[in-house]
């Protein structure tokens, strides 16, 4: 009995390590997976794609110190007045590879090139593979791709100067990187614009990209590239298309008639309101949407990024009292809604705000 038990324990143990030596026992079998070979195939696939170039977009006007502010503060229009030593009022001194002051320069370089660079590259590679219905929708999403890639190379080359241009997509480790110059990327993303115009929708989904906001960016590339005849012709474009001035109350504060029809135009709920002619191309972010869908909660900073800090117990009036004062009784003021309880992380500089106009003026 106990030999017959010796040899069925031999057994088991034999299986078990012919089964674990089995290298096709350990490989997975995934009943399905998601990859740009199986996804950007057909229209649906480069759409899902292009959602997120739309959402990359939004990260330049969300919570404080944004990127819009950030810029802000390197022209000759802002700096950074903020009381704390850290902000970066001696740009040459404090902006360096490792440290932008809690401002988002280097977020700006490393997000541009990892996301929607690499995002954008990703569909003009898989759209010159794709069994696609036409030579027309290929077009289509070409241009979308060249849309936000420009953007975000326009974007680079006024921060930055001289950056590299990655016009494809990597599959490898890549060590050998180098800058191109300023001019010529100019250059490119501005043939690129002109062929993305043509073929970017007139009407898109809120937030999509359109041809009139293919012709914005355009004139902005041509501006900076010196070619101010083509310039004159995109903004032409813009100017003679399906937008007007704003002129009469609209909106979710229409009947309010302390507020305007400037107020009107600066409220979320009203960018895509079809009474609003000014909006050539608006962000889709929500305080009430899904974690995964908004902006993380912060969604715009605009009062705290440009606002003064009006409410600060330090500003005094001629009596030593507080002069101003965001909360009575622990309840916000109308100021609040009016303004915001601004921070300043940009402030507006003494030439932008006097003597530029005096200088045109003369």
């Amino acid at each position: 009995m106990k030999s017959k038990f010796k040899y069925f324990i031999i057994l088991i143990l034999t299986l078990t390590v012919t089964i674990s030596c089995d290298e096709e026992f350990l490989e997975p079998e995934p009943l399905s997976f998601l990859s740009p070979d199986n996804t950007l195939v057909d229209a649906s696939g480069f759409d899902a794609l292009l959602i997120t170039l739309r959402k990359e977009l939004r990260w330049q006007y969300d919570g404080e110190r944004s990127g819009i502010c950030s810029q802000s503060i390197t022209t000759d229009i802002g700096f950074a007045p903020a009381r704390n030593n850290r902000v970066p009022r001696n740009l040459p001194l404090q902006f360096t590879p490792n440290s932008d002051g809690g401002y988002t320069m280097l977020e700006y370089f490393n997000r541009a090139y990892s996301r929607p660079i690499s995002t954008a590259n990703l569909l003009l590679f898989y759209a010159d593979r794709a069994d696609l219905e036409s030579e027309d929708e290929k077009n289509s999403i070409t241009a979308a791709a060249y849309f936000h890639r420009s953007y975000w190379y326009y974007q680079l080359v006024h921060l930055y100067g001289d950056v590299p241009f990655v016009g494809q997509v990597i599959t490898g480790p890549k060590l050998d990187y180098f800058t191109h110059s300023r001019k010529t990327i100019l250059d490119k993303i501005e043939s690129d614009m002109e062929f993305a115009v043509q073929w970017l929708p007139e009407s898109n989904v809120a937030g999509g990209e359109t041809k009139w906001a293919g012709y914005h960016l355009l004139t902005k590339i041509q501006l900076a590239n010196s070619n101010f005849t083509g310039a004159v012709q995109s903004a032409t474009e813009i100017i003679d298309g399906p937008f007007s001035l704003v002129e009469n109350r609209f909106g979710v504060d229409a009947n309010n008639p302390d507020r305007d029809y400037i107020w009107d135009l600066a409220r979320p709920e009203n960018v895509f309101n079809g009474a609003n002619t000014e909006t050539i191309l608006g962000f889709v972010d929500r305080f009430e949407a899904p974690q995964s869908a908004n902006s993380g909660g912060t969604g715009r900073a605009t009062h705290r990024d440009f606002v003064p800090a009006w409410w600060n117990g330090g500003v005094r009036d001629s009596n030593g009292a507080r002069g101003s004062i965001d909360r009575i009784g622990g309840v916000w003021t109308t100021m609040i809604d009016t303004i915001g309880r601004g921070n300043a992380w940009s402030r507006a500089t003494p030439y932008y705000i006097y003597e530029m106009w005096m200088m045109l003026m003369i």
